[in-house]
């Protein structure tokens, strides 16, 4: 996707929660910004417009975006929602009362006086307020003037959201946006979504994605995950179930990571490793327990039925979850388990 999007194709990520779809759009808009900083050209004026259907969406971005550039403070941006006050003196009130009375970043614009007169190089709204943005003629400073003319990236979050009647005001609504910004001939987009169908509807996405936004897609532009298999490295043979009763215990009781080490070195041979995820994941990697229990879990069950099938207690399948959960490698997860 990132590779993509830098190569100056628009795209749709379309992958699972949780899998990187906020890195897909954000990288390649860090990267513009930080070359645009590199060569003297980084000063106000909008770079990247993400718009999300929800006021709530555009909150979690801002905390992220604030964690993330705390360290760049050349880098502005800014939500403008209707939530955002219009004073720089009421704004910094309700900031700090949201955030335990701390100063808001540098880099940070936090009122709508603050972004009309110098708009923030990210600009993060919802559909509703952009329709607002271009009907008032004192919002004009983010399409029209000197600060107008680098936009780079739209980001639409949620992209799956905007069908039918609400499809068609937003497609209409970036084909004004877009009359707007005459100057900006190089506009790329970039849409997310959880649920935009699967592989054999790519064609299909491509066209609610070119139809949307008015500009090209083809269907290499749509982007998937493919789900990395775990395999074993070498024979696995059964572990007794007394190992994960053992280790859920010393984690239970919150352990130091060393002594629940020292435990399952003195019950599993294996060396080189000292990290206690990676160790974790080495041993219950290559259980026979594991590769039945992961394998029967393919569609969900309760801790009764799994208890049943294992010929544990209920308790015994709770400890094996503990530990599974716990094993990781390179920040892959063995076990990504949930209980409802």
């Amino acid at each position: 996707a990132i590779l993509r999007a830098i190569s100056g194709k628009n795209i749709v990520v379309s992958t699972g929660t949780g899998s990187g779809k906020t890195e897909c759009f954000l990288i390649p808009i860090f990267n513009y910004l930080m070359r645009q900083n590199e060569e003297n050209n980084l000063y106000p004026g909008v770079r990247a417009l993400i718009i999300y259907p929800m006021n709530a969406l555009a909150n979690d971005q801002i905390e992220r975006l604030r964690e993330l550039l705390k360290d760049y403070p050349e880098i502005t941006y800014g939500s403008y929602t209707g939530q955002t006050k219009q004073k720089y003196s009421d704004a910094i009130i309700e900031f700090k009362r949201l955030n335990d009375q701390k100063e808001p970043p540098i880099n940070e614009l936090i009122s709508r006086e603050q972004m009309k007169k110098t708009p923030p190089n990210i600009l993060l709204t919802n559909y509703a307020m952009l329709e607002y943005l271009m009907l008032r003629p004192a919002d004009n400073v983010f399409f029209d003037g000197e600060y107008a003319g680098n936009w780079k990236y739209i980001v639409l979050d949620e992209a799956h959201v905007y069908n039918g009647s609400t499809g068609i005001e937003v497609s209409m609504l970036l084909r004004r946006l877009k009359a707007k910004l005459i100057n900006n001939n190089d506009i790329r987009y970039i849409l997310t979504s959880a649920t935009l169908g699967g592989k054999d509807d790519n064609l299909e996405v491509a066209q609610f994605a070119q139809n949307l936004c008015d500009s090209k897609f083809d269907e290499n532009d749509v982007i998937r995950a493919e789900r990395i298999k775990i395999k074993p490295e070498h024979e696995c043979s059964k572990l007794p179930v007394e190992f994960y009763n053992g280790v859920a215990a010393l984690i239970d009781k919150e352990e130091t990571e060393s002594k629940i080490v020292e435990f399952i070195r003195k019950r599993k041979n294996i060396k080189g490793i000292k990290d206690l995820k990676e160790l974790l994941y080495e041993i219950v990697l290559h259980d026979e327990n594991y590769w039945k229990i992961r394998n029967y879990l393919e569609t969900p069950k309760t801790i009764k039925k799994i208890a049943e099938f294992m010929n544990w207690s209920e308790c015994e399948v709770q400890n094996f979850v503990t530990v599974a959960s716990k094993c990781e490698k390179n920040e892959d997860r063995l076990f990504d388990a949930r209980y409802h």
